[in-house]
């Protein structure tokens, strides 16, 4: 039975208007438990006391008072009920991205690592090749500077990324099969929240190094040499989401990095000349972004010295910026298919990847 339903201030005026006011310094919690509460040895005293407070309350304008908000709340007892639409993708995507970016800025060694990593080695490159001269002996320093960039923005991307997603797999797993949101939106955000890291490195580096090496001093050729480098960067990045998402641990992902990284620098146009590659296994070179980057380098010469820095002639000259292309098996119309074939690249590898993640998070539960 009630005793009163209402505020604590109506509590106290209605025990006061029935003889029981609460004492001065008195808490008034403990006054209302003291009050109706039986005590062992005193029941029928208590019994009567609670009774009678029950009683004056079945008289009191409170309990019309309640009576009427029941009766009120009853006609929309049944009315239909609001439905709470969940959340968008789009706003799950973006609160998991703030929560990913936040969570990257708290490890600031990675970040700084990563930045001084390559403003030490885009340092030591430009001054490896300091203002290399446009002879025979410039063009092997010059080859080997571009597919270092392309080897520098391959290795290290993949191995550091694959760190990713070991540590957070058991969140994710947990919060996929809670409802929270679908894996879609974690591996988007993810994603968003690295590529930034993973571009601004590799900006650096090649900024840092190109006009120290002297490579073509033009800024279209510039801007294009750095948008190559990004997107050599962002197929390194996808490669090694990939292997991360798939793998079911980290020593399996790195097992499997290192045999692909080999296979992709051997058919990366620099070790083995790619026209000679067997049609069975030519499908595998990975040389879109060394072509990409020698044709943008070396199709703005048309006469190259065929001397060596000692001063003697070469036996064999590449005497043109074209030779140095053919010699590669390399065309000067590819190249801006080959940034076409590396952006799609890019998403297909992230397809396989988001693939093999949600086959993992399925049957981790």
């Amino acid at each position: 039975m009630e005793s009163l339903l209402g505020s604590p201030a109506e509590a106290l005026r209605f025990y006061a208007d029935i003889g029981y006011p609460i004492p001065a310094y008195t808490n008034s919690a403990d006054f209302f438990i003291q009050t109706l509460a039986i005590v062992p040895g005193d029941e029928i005293k208590c019994i009567k006391r609670a009774n009678r407070i029950i009683n004056e309350f079945m008289k009191s304008k409170y309990k019309l008072r309640m009576r009427e908000y029941l009766q009120l709340s009853n006609k929309h007892f049944h009315s239909q009920l609001i439905e709470h639409s969940r959340a968008s993708i789009p706003t799950l995507i973006y609160a998991l991205f703030i929560r990913s970016f936040k969570q990257n800025l708290r490890n600031p060694t990675f970040l700084w690592a990563k930045l001084i990593q390559k403003i030490v080695m885009g340092t030591f490159l430009g001054t490896l090749y300091l203002r290399t001269k446009m002879n025979q002996d410039g063009i092997i320093n010059i080859k080997g500077a571009l597919f270092y960039y392309t080897s520098e923005l391959t290795y290290s991307t993949v191995f550091g990324i694959q760190t990713f997603l070991p540590s957070d797999f058991p969140l994710l797993v947990r919060e996929y099969h809670d409802g929270i949101y679908p894996v879609i939106c974690y591996y988007l955000s993810l994603i968003m929240s690295y590529l930034p890291i993973f571009t601004i490195d590799g900006m650096c580096m090649v900024c840092i190094s190109y006009y120290l090496i002297g490579l073509y001093p033009t800024s279209t050729t510039f801007l294009t040499t750095l948008l190559i480098c990004i997107l050599i960067e962002w197929s390194a990045l996808s490669v090694g989401i990939m292997l991360s998402s798939i793998s079911p641990s980290y020593a399996i992902a790195i097992s499997i990095s290192g045999p692909l990284l080999t296979v992709f620098s051997i058919t990366g146009g620099l070790y083995s000349n790619i026209i000679t590659i067997s049609k069975s296994i030519r499908w595998i070179q990975f040389r879109f972004g060394y072509e990409s980057l020698i044709i943008n380098e070396f199709s703005h010469y048309d006469n190259i010295s065929c001397l060596l820095s000692s001063g003697q002639h070469a036996a064999i000259c590449e005497d043109s910026g074209k030779s140095v292309i053919n010699n590669l098996s390399f065309e000067e119309s590819n190249m801006y298919m080959n940034m076409a074939v590396m952006l799609i690249y890019i998403l297909c590898v992230f397809i396989i990847g988001y693939s093999g993640l949600v086959l993992r998070v399925q049957l981790a539960r």
